[in-house]
């Protein structure tokens, strides 16, 4: 059998289970990344020609739904891959995505075109279905399409397109049976389909996998060409009536209503009946009830404007009752805008995409309705591409050119669908059909925007208010002067007519955002608040007439740079500032209608307004900051009291800056971020980021409803800081950065140093202030009295999430408390190691992707819940150490990725900046701010959260340039090595500072290789770490203690090579949760043998490792034996207590713990072979082990004999430091425990009979499968 078929037999399924449940949420295309995984499987597979696996997967999700999804996988060499599109090794090659392979992709392609059947390994048929015979040749050369949202795309050469569908759904796949129609029509305005390729199971509907198309090459797509004309338009390059895709615009209304005619011709026409209309109206209703809801919790400013017209929406959808025939129900497009559709090279438009809206179902998307459904989605698409034309009120160039493409579009379309008999039979029914529909279509944008981009809510409340306010005149009555004529007003629909210039845009706040929901903008980025460079005239004038004679104005220039959003120093031109007439007060007040200045025991002064926004007002004196305030007043009469932001000075120093630019600010936390504070007797916030390559930086929130021109931040010098007090506001209060980068772009980040956020799937940033008192100085004064590598330390780890759920939620901090320390406490466990507290988006990363590095993750309540948590293990005795990832983080455009629009935190050059294994990014360790970023964030975890011990995950990953990487994918460092120099210092940077201020903390390094003085301190050239794990010791002794005891002979170098290292680090002996998921079995799952022998070997386990030198630690579940895979999405299973064996594992690691704690030989030395002395090392045939422990002069002894065998060994004579009676303090077989009580009765007696080396000896009975500890005693 190849090595593909065995991928695709059933046999391999369960092994692929866990890297699909890793890799298939990090895809771009996967739906469902809102929703909690709850398993994945692969219930089916096809092998096609030997080359090619399509894996057939089944998500479910934790809610009970379940999705199945299709991933074509190909074997590849190393060298052949691209690391991103790894699903998992395989033997000696590695799984790969399909669509990223050139042969991969070329043979879905051959399929489509294809006729002859494959069938699954379930036995269901997988054939294409050929239409034109047309398919890419060798010559055509594949590569991947990088638009694709919810799908895959590779493009062939010139000639075609291969779409392969990810999510599945069975039933005829609109996509494909609506362009294979219109290629047997011969239609001219869509791609011919070459062929598709399908899965047929029994007895059920046939399913789409992939769809083969012609690839119009030299196009554009529509938005792209229509957002470029607006950009020009708006600046003044062209006008309106010159602009060449508005002229376009009719052949595509034409385009729309041929493509109507065809369907009709394809599909058939149905009438609607009484019940279609209602069922419309219904669900118009309902989506605009919970829309208007969510408006009045979240957006202020468009709850004002819609408020007093929430019963003209529902009216309008109510004038659909009254009409018998709304027109022919037809099949349409279903998502028509921008976006889908292209303007070919000859000039012909080309529509695309008629799969619908993906998360609608298959039939749904399948029925027949009005074909102004469609029509109602680009009219809207033309007020989404108008918008980009500026961020303050729409200029008129911009309005004229949507209402221009809203008449040109309707023409080209009523040309057509008029004297098709598309339409209702008169002209009110079909204006209240059209208008209906459009409403419906902005209301369910302004859902989408409060969701998704609040500050783009404007656009849809614009759009509905334009809706509602439609002029409808009889077709005798000439329209109003602000309507345009309509040119085909007795043969269908006019358009919308234009509202007054008042109710163009609702009153408050509005900005563009990164997306529209329609066409396809880049998923970061938002549509350039000015034009292009190279379409902005030459000379832009003012953008308002300032006279000369005025001197107490803001020049011209600043009010320009401000109003176009780059304005680095906004202080300079905003708020109170000294001029020769008296004083001069600014404000940018976008949308205001007016703004009055009120100084304290003065009468209001009328600021004038001078330009867009920008009001202006002249005083006799200066005011301080705190005795003025603005009135702010919009139209529809909402009026606003604030206190002035740009009033106040700096809340950062000059010494903050230069330290924090030589990376030596190691309290930048304090300054960085945002800062409940009083400034010059103002309660407000501090904001402070870094983002040194932006034009500007503005803040948003909750409390200015996300417009960011209402309050940009200032630049602090060269330090690439900006900085901005926001006054009255205060905790809780949820905020992010907008930024434009240098390219004119805009993105939204989270703040890097929130002290809280959003609970995820939100992305914001909180502000926050801690009121929580500590209560652990006797901890703290305990922890200083010792230290960490001379005392006992045995670790619990823990995963919050899952450590115990109450009815399918994890426990919130505060509940985690007192039973967590009741736990520790019973067991005896000196410290809790949590996995990642801080702040990340996908749980399943178990929280080594993280987003929010000063923020614990909201998922269990606020910083101060955590701080509780904290406090009270403290005062019950036990530390805490976190999970610290310094080595990467997630590539989630909201967060640090590529922060300011440049490479920031991370490298530029992938091969430097991006985790090959993980699809993250790597921290550019060389840059002074990022190096200062990672070390004041350990120590706000030490100093602020009062953590005891940082473990550094992932430390090998930082250490060699070449980690997980091939030939060509690294880059030597300055002496041509593949250390990592840069990440070097960092650590020895980090360590020194940490234990520099904390001498009683400690810092533990996951660390896989052999690398050199891990916790060597720095002065003596190791990188300074207090402990690291024995990575070496856990891979042995766990394969040892799994293999069959008749085989363990052969294995016993397992158990005693890590004493030839064992001194060489300060080691702690993990058994961690790496070790018990992703297919390696729980630890007793792992044991050989019945079940009595799992426990039994299990138990000797444990008895040897507390035993061993290094400080143990234990994943939760290892203490009561979890026969289960640890999975995050779920708590152990406490059930299990239930049953004596399990509960006796419990008992005897307890007793581990306080007989550990109280024998000083098991600790004292465990990192000096002084401490270490072998009784027998060699007795492999027997499977036996045994050793002493000893500790500083006058402390007892502890010998250690396993017998890891099945047979007990009575009357065997071991060598023993002195002669006397010794105890067994431990007797891994005992009763209680489980086991068969095999020992000696509670002591043997040892003879100055020299033994082993030894100089007494004693005969002792070994229990099978058993650890026992002799101990001197009376």
């Amino acid at each position: 059998m190849s090595d593909l078929a065995a991928l695709a037999s059933p046999a391999s399924w369960d092994g692929l289970a866990a890297p699909l449940r890793r890799w298939i949420p990090l895809q771009r295309w996967f739906q469902g990344k809102a929703r909690t995984v709850g398993g994945v499987g692969v219930v089916d597979a096809a092998l096609f020609d030997d080359r090619v696996v399509d894996l057939f997967v089944a998500i479910a999700y934790t809610d009970g739904a379940t999705d199945r999804y299709q991933v074509p996988v190909v074997l590849a060499e190393p060298e052949e891959m691209d690391p991103s599109a790894v699903v998992a090794p395989w033997r000696e090659l590695f799984i790969v995505d399909a669509t990223t392979d050139p042969d991969g992709s070329r043979l879905l392609a051959e399929l489509a075109v294809g006729a002859s059947p494959w069938s699954t390994a379930r036995g269901a048929v997988v054939e294409g279905h050929p239409v034109t015979g047309d398919a890419p040749g060798p010559q055509d050369r594949p590569r991947r399409s990088t638009a694709e949202q919810s799908n895959s795309s590779v493009i062939f050469g010139d000639r075609s397109i291969l779409k392969v569908f990810r999510r599945l759904e069975a039933g005829i796949n609109p996509d494909v049976e609506i362009t294979r129609a219109l290629t047997e029509a011969k239609f001219p305005f869509a791609p011919r389909q070459q062929g598709a390729l399908e899965l047929q199971a029994p007895d059920q509907e046939p399913t789409a996998l992939v769809v083969l198309s012609d690839f119009i090459a030299g196009s554009r797509e529509g938005w792209e060409a229509a957002t470029t004309e607006v950009s020009g338009v708006a600046t003044g390059l062209i006008s309106p009536e010159e602009a060449p895709v508005l002229a376009d615009l009719v052949e595509l209304g034409a385009a729309v209503g041929t493509l109507h005619e065809n369907l009709r011709e394809s599909f058939g026409a149905e009438r609607a009946s009484p019940g279609v209309v209602t069922t419309w109206i219904e669900a118009m209703r309902d989506q605009a009830e919970s829309v208007l809801d969510l408006a009045e919790a979240r957006a202020p400013e468009a709850a004002v404007a819609l408020a007093p017209r929430r019963a003209d929406v529902f009216a309008r959808f109510e004038t659909l009752a009254a009409i018998r025939d709304p027109g022919p129900l037809v099949r349409v497009h279903g998502d028509l805008h921008l976006g889908q559709v292209l303007l070919g090279p000859d000039g012909r438009w080309q529509l695309l995409d008629f799969e619908g809206e993906p998360a609608r179902p298959i039939a749904e998307r399948r029925l027949r309705s009005v074909p102004l459904r469609d029509v109602a989605g680009m009219l809207r698409s033309f007020d989404y591409a108008a918008a980009t034309a500026g961020t303050d009120a729409l200029p008129e160039p911009a309005r004229r050119w949507r209402d221009l493409a809203r008449d040109r579009f309707l023409a080209g379309y009523l040309d057509v669908a008029g004297p098709a008999g598309l339409l209702p039979g008169d002209r009110e029914t079909a204006r209240a059909v059209l208008a209906a529909f459009e409403l419906d279509k902005a209301v369910y944008e302004l859902g989408y925007e409060l969701a998704n981009r609040p500050s783009w809510v404007p656009i849809p409340v614009g759009g509905i208010l334009r809706v509602l306010d439609t002029v409808r005149a009889p077709a005798s009555t000439p329209p109003p002067p602000d309507a345009h004529p309509d040119a085909h007003a007795d043969e269908g629909v006019p358009p919308m007519v234009t509202p007054s210039e008042g109710r163009d845009r609702p009153p408050g706040p509005q900005a563009p955002a990164d997306r529209v929901p329609g066409p396809q903008a880049p998923a970061d980025r938002v549509p350039a608040a000015k034009a292009p460079d190279e379409l902005r005239p030459a000379e832009r004038p003012a953008a308002a007439p300032v006279g000369q004679e005025h001197d107490w104005r803001a020049a011209a220039d600043e009010v320009g740079a401000l109003l176009a959003g780059h304005h680095s120093d906004p202080h300079r031109l905003l708020g109170a500032h000294r001029v020769d007439s008296g004083a001069a007060v600014r404000a940018y007040r976008p949308d205001a209608a007016r703004v009055d200045v009120l100084v304290e025991g003065a009468d209001p002064v009328e600021a004038e307004q001078t330009a867009g926004g920008f009001f202006e007002a002249r005083l006799p004196s200066l005011p301080e900051a705190s005795a003025y305030r603005l009135r702010v007043a919009y139209p529809g009469g909402a009026t606003y009291e604030l206190r002035d932001p740009y009033a106040f000075w700096p809340t950062i120093g000059e010494i903050d800056l230069h330290l924090a630019g030589e990376g030596r600010h190691e309290e930048l936390w304090r300054r960085m971020g945002a800062h409940c504070s009083a400034v010059d007797g103002v309660d407000g916030v501090s904001f402070a980021v870094w983002a040194p390559n932006a034009r500007s930086v503005r803040v948003v929130g909750d409390w200015n409803s996300w417009d960011g021109r209402l309050h940009p931040m200032r630049l602090l010098g060269a330090s690439g800081t900006w900085e901005l007090f926001v006054p009255d506001i205060g905790p809780g209060s949820y905020y992010k950065y907008e930024i434009v980068t240098a390219d004119g772009g805009l993105v939204t980040r989270a703040d890097p140093y929130a002290f809280a956020t959003d609970v995820p799937p939100g992305t914001a940033s909180r502000v926050f202030s801690s009121t929580h008192r500590w209560c652990d100085d006797e901890w703290f004064a305990h922890r200083a009295a010792r230290h960490p590598l001379t005392s006992p330390m045995s670790v619990y780890e823990v995963h919050l999430g899952s450590w115990r759920q109450w009815d399918g939620r994890p426990l919130g901090y505060r509940d985690l408390a007192t039973a967590l320390a009741d736990h520790c406490e019973e067991l005896g466990f000196t410290h809790v190691e949590f996995l990642p507290v801080a702040e990340h988006p996908f749980g399943g990363s178990w929280g080594y992707q993280v987003t929010g590095y000063f923020a614990p993750t909201a998922r269990f309540g606020s910083p101060d819940d955590f701080r509780y948590l904290v406090d009270h293990l403290h005062r019950r005795g036990i530390g805490v150490i976190v999970d610290w990832v310094p080595a990467h983080f997630p590539k989630d455009s909201w967060a640090l990725a590529r922060f300011d629009g440049t490479a920031l935190y991370e490298h530029a050059d992938p091969r430097q900046g991006e985790h090959p294994d993980w699809g993250t990014l790597v921290f550019n360790f060389g840059r002074n701010e990022v190096r200062n970023f990672l070390i004041a964030n350990a120590l706000y975890w030490i100093e602020e959260l009062h953590i005891d011990g940082l473990r550094v995950d992932a430390v090998a990953s930082m250490l060699y340039l070449d980690y997980s990487r091939q030939a060509g994918e690294w880059v030597p460092n300055e002496f041509g090595g593949r250390e990592n120099l840069e990440a070097v210092e960092f650590l020895k940077q980090f360590n020194a500072v940490v234990y520099g201020r904390n001498p009683h903390a400690m810092t533990i390094a996951e660390e896989s290789t052999a690398w050199p003085g891990v916790s060597r301190p720095t002065y003596l050239g190791g990188l300074g770490f207090g402990f690291k794990w024995s990575m070496g010791w856990m891979h042995d002794t766990l394969e040892y203690f799994s293999k069959e005891p008749i085989y363990r002979r052969y294995h016993h170098n397992s158990l005693t090579f890590g004493f030839m290292y064992a001194w060489s680090e300060n080691f702690i002996l993990p058994l961690s949760h790496d070790e018990v998921v992703h297919g390696k079995r729980s630890l007793l799952d792992k044991m050989p043998g019945d079940r009595w022998q799992k426990f039994a070997n299990l138990r000797a386990l444990y008895g040897w490792m507390w035993a061993h030198p290094g400080k143990p630690l234990l994943f939760m579940g290892g203490e009561f034996g979890q026969w289960r895979e640890w999975s995050e999405e779920r708590q152990l299973d406490w059930h299990l207590l239930d049953e004596d064996d399990h509960r006796g594992l419990m008992r005897m690691v307890g007793d581990l713990n306080r007989r550990y704690r109280s024998l000083p030989a098991l600790w004292e030395h465990d990192a000096e072979p002084s401490g270490f002395q072998w009784i027998d090392a060699n007795n492999a045939d027997d499977n036996t082990i045994s050793f002493v422990r000893y500790g500083s002069d006058g402390t007892a002894p502890v010998a250690c004999l396993s017998n890891l065998s099945p047979l007990p060994r009575p009357t065997v004579r071991y060598g023993l430091p002195r002669a006397g009676r010794w105890v067994e303090a431990f007797n891994s077989d005992a009763e209680p425990y489980g086991g068969a009580n095999i020992g000696n009765y509670g002591a043997v007696e040892a003879e100055e009979v020299p033994w082993h080396g030894l100089p007494a000896s004693a005969v002792v009975t070994l229990p099978p499968l058993a650890t026992v500890w002799l101990t001197p005693g009376g």
